[in-house]
């Protein structure tokens, strides 16, 4: 696919045009998330304060020279956090100035460019001074969850610059008609998971900035010869595009192993990566093996799935990589071109300008792609291809912050290839936190969903067991351990320490709420030789039931089944997953004697700044779920939003001046036309 030929929603505009070799390898690449930051505010300023043509003399060399010198400031005292920090807060105050606020969604957006919640990362461009403390004294390696941990120091200050809307949430609620993806003919599983080995791996090199876990093996040995080109990032969640791993310690007398968890994101499509993964599996599940039961117990990727990736990626997984890069180009393209044009006819030739920077960025990295294309099978040139990727997610996001939801749909929908694979199944109404999903199929009578937006997974689950709670339905108490561990059991953060461990108990319970976990290992059951097209929610609810039954939940009252299926689901596109969580429930509630289900996840998938940093979780209710459920819900969610479950202080500042709900509802929006157009390349290779 030329570039030239894919990238036509404008002309296209001069780019820069030295040669461009990979480097050998990805770690030695110096430009990180803040070159890349002061690089893009920079010609905001000039294309839009200062009105300097972009590809005059000199623009290209000015730009290049800022961004150095900006990255190079250190930030190791307050003093010098302050003085890095001012260079972008000048930048800032005057593009405010000069667009306004109803461009505010633009503005806070390049203001938090580059920001992740968790540190660490090979290719992610992070931007190190979004992230530093206010004495400096390094960057604090953690994870910040939105709306419970603090707004790091220097995005709080760049926030109080910015004007905008000041958008209330409304409580009004969305509707959508649901469409199903095509079916392939056979079960497809999500290229996506994680393995969870219930060990410490060793090899792992702990110093910062890179927290890297190098060819990762048993402390006894084996899993095969050693290749030094396997590396996992530290990071403190996952889902990403590049492999990233995390681990921990057994606390005495607790619930788990040691355990070591290996994501490996897109990866799952290299020989290489799948080879030195099937080798752990082997070891860790093999009959005589110390760690079998344990790996079970957690539920991780099972060897049948990844023997069936492993057919894919050598069949073709570095061409459908790129595929998948390309289709972001065309994206990132399309609304770059759009929110330019809008900007035009708005009289706003400046921002006009800037977005015609941004498209000559997106077609110098559609050369790039076609530099890597000639490298098929180079593990270094597919190391290259997620920095591309990560990049593309911000240029991307870019325009689509100058454009209306409807816009943004309309606008993805302009790419013919694209519009043939998806239906939007994420509303339009930028401050609606309440969707309904009508006529989901199930291979019978077609059912609802309501779904309810939450700031986070987490934030999601709390909030739902808390309004059970206040309805009188009781928590089943979750007390596993390494003997019981199960891959329904629900999510560690759920049970230790958390609401399912030491639960409230209701004056008068109504009924009992039972939490539940679909874990990746589900997919090897559905993908068993010669079982096709199965009804993947009626096999799992099978499965489900069992484990349900063992528990001794009290069956005098009602019950409620709360369902996690952030891990199950991958990046699996809502038009293939819905439909297989409608035949789940309406099976548990026909055949297994459940009243009700509800589900949740997080919504955290690719190798993206902007879905990482505006992240949503959501509450999917079948039907209408018990009495006014609903309504409790959306009431809570937008106190969640507003005023919710820690300090007010934290809350407001991370509700970004009332635009953060509109951007994670345009991240959701995007990520959901780009996994169904994924989600069609991929299949067609099974």
């Amino acid at each position: 696919m030329d570039c030239k030929a894919t990238l036509q929603a404008a002309p296209k505009p001069s780019v820069e045009g030295n040669p461009w070799l990979p480097r050998s390898s990805i770690d030695d690449k110096q430009k990180d998330g803040d070159q890349e930051q002061f690089s893009i505010l920079w010609a905001a300023h000039e294309c839009i304060v200062t009105g300097r043509e972009v590809g005059s003399e000199g623009f290209e060399t000015d730009r290049k020279q800022f961004a150095r010198e900006s990255r190079a400031l250190p930030t190791k005292t307050k003093e010098e956090v302050a003085l890095k920090k001012g260079r972008v807060e000048q930048l800032l105050k005057a593009l405010t100035q000069a667009l306004g606020e109803e461009h505010g969604q633009f503005l806070i957006n390049l203001a938090m460019l580059g920001y992740r919640t968790s540190g660490g990362g090979r290719a992610r461009k992070v931007s190190n001074l979004l992230r530093s403390l206010e004495d400096g004294e390094g960057t604090a390696d953690v994870y910040l969850r939105p709306f419970e941990d603090p707004l790091p120091f220097v995005i709080r200050g760049l926030m109080g610059i910015i004007q905008t809307r000041g958008l209330a949430l409304a409580g009004n609620l969305d509707q959508l008609a649901f469409q199903e993806g095509a079916p392939s003919g056979k079960y497809v599983p999500p290229s996506r998971f994680t393995a969870s080995f219930p060990l410490t791996l060793t090899q792992s090199h702990e110093s910062p900035p890179l927290r890297t876990l190098s060819d990762p093996r048993f402390p006894s040995g084996g899993s095969g010869v050693q290749d030094s080109r396997i590396k996992y990032s530290f990071m403190g969640s996952f889902g990403f595009s590049e492999p990233s791993y995390t681990s921990w310690k057994a606390e005495t007398g607790g619930p788990e192993y040691d355990g070591t968890r290996l994501s490996l994101g897109a990866y799952s499509l290299d020989e290489t990566y799948l080879l030195h993964l099937l080798g752990l599996l082997r070891q860790a599940l093999a009959k005589e093996s110390e760690h079998r039961k344990g790996y079970k117990g957690y539920g991780g990727v099972r060897i049948r799935h990844v023997e069936a990736l492993l057919v894919v990626a050598k069949k073709s997984g570095h061409a459908l990589a790129l595929a998948w890069v390309r289709q972001l180009a065309e994206v990132a393209n399309v609304l770059a071109h759009a929110a330019g044009k809008k900007a035009g006819q708005e009289g706003q030739a400046g921002l006009a300008a800037f977005f015609h920077f941004v498209q000559g960025r997106v077609h110098r990295r559609a050369m790039k792609l076609d530099v890597l294309k000639g490298r098929p099978g180079d593990l270094s040139a597919f190391d290259n291809l997620w920095v591309l990727e990560s990049s593309l997610w911000e240029l991307a996001f870019m325009g689509a912050t100058c454009l209306s939801l409807p816009e943004l749909r309309d606008a993805l929908g302009s790419l013919p290839e694209l519009a043939s694979h998806w239906k939007p199944s994420v509303g339009t109404d930028e401050t609606a936190l309440h969707e309904t999903l009508q006529n989901v199929p199930t291979g019978h009578l077609p059912q609802d969903f309501n779904r309810i937006y939450a700031p986070t997974g987490t934030s999601a689950a709390k909030c739902l067991s808390e309004v059970l709670l206040r309805m009188n339905y009781q928590v089943h108490e979750v007390t596993p351990s390494p003997d019981t561990l199960d891959p329904f059991v629900p999510y560690f953060e759920f049970y230790m320490g958390g609401f399912l461990n030491e639960p409230d108990v209701p004056m008068a319970a109504v009924g009992t709420q039972v939490w539940v976990n679909l874990s990746d290992s589900l997919h090897t059951k559905l993908l068993k030789p010669g079982l096709q097209a199965p009804n993947p929610g009626t096999v799992i609810a099978g499965l489900l039931a069992q484990y349900v039954d063992a528990l001794d939940v009290d069956d005098t009252l009602p019950r409620l089944l709360v369902v996690d299926f952030t891990k199950f689901g991958g990046e699996m596109p809502n038009s293939h997953l819905y439909p297989i969580l409608a035949q789940l429930a309406c099976a548990l509630i026909t055949d297994h004697g459940v009243q009700h289900v509800v589900f949740l996840r997080s919504n955290l998938k690719f190798n993206t700044g902007p879905l990482d940093r505006y992240q949503s979780g959501e509450i999917l209710v079948y039907r209408q779920g018990p009495g006014n459920l609903l309504a409790r819900l959306r009431t809570r969610m937008t106190n969640a939003f507003v005023d919710g479950m820690v300090p007010v202080d934290i809350v407001q500042a991370w509700g970004l001046e009332g635009e953060y709900v509109p951007l994670m509802k345009k991240v959701y929006l995007l990520s959901d036309a780009i996994s169904c157009w994924r989600w069609a390349r991929y299949a067609a290779e099974w």
